[in-house]
């Protein structure tokens, strides 16, 4: 806030930052094994508030038994993973300001003692 004196008038201005929202943290890859628990990060500090979104292989992940979203969507965690799995995801950070999605982060399944 800044308040300023013209004359006998005092002005008052309050300035709002909005902004898209940079993310400060992508998710990365992994490679475990199946019937682990996958958990993916990202967040954000945009303002107005930021809400997440996920993309699995171009697809919008959904909330199940085996897939759950913590802190408002910035972690995604999915239990009990398989083949299915495996492959990009991608995180999206909306407001008001407009979206930013991070980058690609791979899902691999190890499917033994060859995986390289």
């Amino acid at each position: 806030m800044y308040t300023y004196l013209i004359g006998n008038i005092v002005q008052t201005l309050i300035c709002l930052f909005l902004d898209l929202p940079p993310l400060s943290h992508e998710p990365s890859d992994l490679t475990l094994s199946p019937g682990s628990t996958a958990m993916f990060r990202c967040y954000s500090e945009g303002h107005p508030e930021v809400t997440y979104s996920w993309v699995h292989n171009g697809v919008g992940v959904r909330q199940s038994s085996r897939v759950i979203l913590h802190e408002k969507g910035e972690v995604l965690e999915i239990r009990s993973i398989d083949q299915l799995d495996g492959g990009q995801y991608r995180c999206k950070a909306q407001n008001e300001m407009g979206e930013v999605s991070s980058s690609y982060a791979q899902l691999s399944i190890s499917t033994g003692m060859y995986d390289r």
